[in-house]
């Protein structure tokens, strides 16, 4: 991780579910620490509890929950009720039941999206992409990434704080804290908005046809079902006839964090081709997935059929039911919102982008002469390459940038037929200089010499998409599928495999990544069928398979056979 701290990683509670008598101890998943118990023992701990619970509120409306009733808002009635207790967090307001249960009236879908993300958003950056902190002790929000919400508490002295996940942190630690009677005001905060299922705890397993009365009883007394409601953006896709190369590279946007933000904060909202109801934009049909991946309590697969008429409309290749490249489809879906972008910034309808450490713009351009675009594909996926050149007769380096969305990565040596068995193999594959005998034209020297070409990464974008290339063409015509197992790790260092780092010229861009998403295709070239690997913001992997989603180890995960691997730069300091 590049000497960087990470946040401190949750451990898995086990909540006790006893009505009376119940040891406070049993709820406490974090061990506590003399600055909360010292806190908790002056005079403002009734200030501390009240502030504990109305941020627990807070953080369960930040993400969607069982517990909120949805109902879509009749054409022009704007109003809405948006006191939460009569109080308020950082001058935002927020709406509630008298029962306890968060509920959301008169409020339209994409309201409710933009509710929440200005809920848990930070006071001095807005961000809201990652963990957010609510202060304890003021209405303080500040972001863990850019150490706003650290800031905030060294010019404050304000030591205490609670995560989107409802979780204590302190900054004098440094470190995930509790307390028996903040743990239980956690748990009866949960239970009583239906969302105790949503923290981890102990899952429910298929019984088995030999397993006696009593040990039924007794799993089912001491077990319960995982709830994916309570888990954000946790759906799968209907299969339309052939459609997994589509869902598989639907689930790697809906769950990248930069995508997401895009997505989530009504960004393309006012879309002139929405607006006018013309159904050939493709960022508009993904605008739906995410209102309803975001919003809906279902957790059905989801039909795909607008996506696909659209899809069809703009690209005759795709129409029909036949299988697809992943990666092509992919590349289509990044060009479209390109070209969505440049329409609705002709209309001055597209919303000014704040280029950040989060998202840069790059030089890359699907026929536009903006070197500055601030689209999503731009913003997010883009990097830069470059060639250079040497010439072996006076040593003269000719250097050509151009741009870069991806990488495709041979698997196997073109000139010995080697396989290789792992990323990094691949990478330095892909980065070593390549003898260019007597077959270049120097312009410094003005001679036909020999040379050596090598390909480094200049400019590094905010996500690494890596094409791993599995089918290879042959000459006689056909191709076949390159089966050889080829391992990834879960922390990719790019610094080596960069132009000049070992020169202390500084490459834009982090150098260090984290695997987040894989796409793998099981089966032949000419019939297969595409699954998906995600890992979510709370470190669990979920394989997609259609509408089937499993959860999974990370060991599992990494045993898959790679086609495509998504990696998203480090954010944590």
């Amino acid at each position: 991780m590049s000497g960087k701290k990470s946040l401190p990683k949750s451990k898995v509670p086990v909540l006790s579910d006893k009505k009376d008598g119940t040891d406070k101890l049993d709820f406490v998943t974090f061990s506590s620490c003399d600055h909360l118990k010292k806190l908790l023992a002056s005079p403002a701990k009734d200030l501390v509890v009240r502030n504990y619970n109305l941020s627990l509120k807070v953080s369960c409306l930040a993400y969607p929950q069982p517990g909120l009733k949805y109902s879509n808002m009749k054409e022009g009635n704007h109003h809405h009720n948006a006191k939460l207790n009569g109080s308020k967090v950082g001058k935002k307001t927020l709406p509630t039941a008298g029962n306890g249960v968060s509920t959301v009236s008169n409020i339209d879908n994409k309201k409710l999206l933009k509710l929440r993300s200005a809920a848990v958003k930070c006071s001095s950056c807005k961000n809201n992409l990652s963990v957010n902190l609510i202060c304890l002790q003021c209405p303080f929000v500040g972001c863990f990434n850019n150490r706003h919400g650290l800031a905030h508490s060294q010019s404050t002295h304000h030591l205490f704080a609670i995560s989107t996940f409802g979780q204590v942190f302190c900054y004098k630690c440094n470190n995930y804290v509790s307390d028996p009677e903040l743990e239980e005001i956690r748990v009866g905060s949960l239970k009583s908005i239906g969302r105790l299922s949503a923290a981890p705890g102990m899952p429910v397993y298929p019984f088995m046809e030999n397993r006696t009365p009593e040990a039924k009883k007794f799993i089912l007394e001491n077990s319960r079902a995982p709830s994916f409601k309570a888990t954000t953006g946790l759906k799968g896709f209907v299969n339309m006839g052939a459609t997994c190369y589509m869902s598989t590279i639907l689930q790697t946007f809906i769950h990248n964090p930069f995508v997401r933000e895009y997505f989530l904060s009504g960004d393309h909202a006012k879309c002139i081709k929405g607006l006018t109801n013309d159904d050939s934009c493709v960022t508009c049909r993904i605008d739906e997935v995410f209102t309803d991946f975001f919003t809906s309590s279902s957790v059905n697969g989801f039909g795909l059929t607008k996506f696909l008429s659209t899809c069809w409309k703009i690209n005759k290749s795709l129409a029909g039911y036949t299988q697809q490249d992943a990666h092509e489809f992919w590349q289509f879906v990044l060009g479209e919102f390109h070209k969505s972008h440049m329409i609705n910034s002709s209309h001055g309808t597209e919303p000014k982008v704040n280029v950040n450490n989060h998202a840069r713009s790059s030089s890359i351009s699907y026929g536009s002469n903006d070197h500055h675009c601030e689209c999503l594909t731009h913003r997010v996926f883009s990097g830069e390459l470059q060639s250079s050149i040497k010439c072996h007769e006076c040593g003269n380096v000719n250097k050509t940038v151009d741009p870069m969305i991806d990488l495709l990565l041979e698997i196997k040596n073109k000139s010995t037929g080697a396989l290789y068995g792992s990323l990094n193999e691949c990478l330095g594959y892909f980065t070593k200089p390549e003898s260019l005998e007597s077959n270049y034209n120097c312009n410094n020297c003005e001679s036909r010499t020999d040379a050596s070409k090598k390909l480094s990464i200049k400019k590094m974008g905010s996500i690494l998409t890596i094409q791993l290339k599995r089918f290879e063409h042959l000459a006689a015509g056909g191709s076949v599928k390159l089966e050889h197992p080829v391992s990834y790790p879960v922390i990719l260092d790019m610094a080596k495999y960069c132009t000049n780092t070992t020169a202390g010229q500084k490459v834009v861009g982090e150098l260090s990544y984290e695997l987040f998403a894989i796409v793998c295709h099981i089966g032949q070239v000419n019939q297969g069928h595409y699954i998906c690997m995600i890992k979510n913001g709370e470190g669990q992997w979920f394989k997609f398979d259609d509408s089937m989603v499993t959860l999974i180890s990370q060991q599992e995960a990494l045993a898959t056979s790679a086609y495509l691997l998504f990696y998203i730069q480090h954010q944590f300091p």
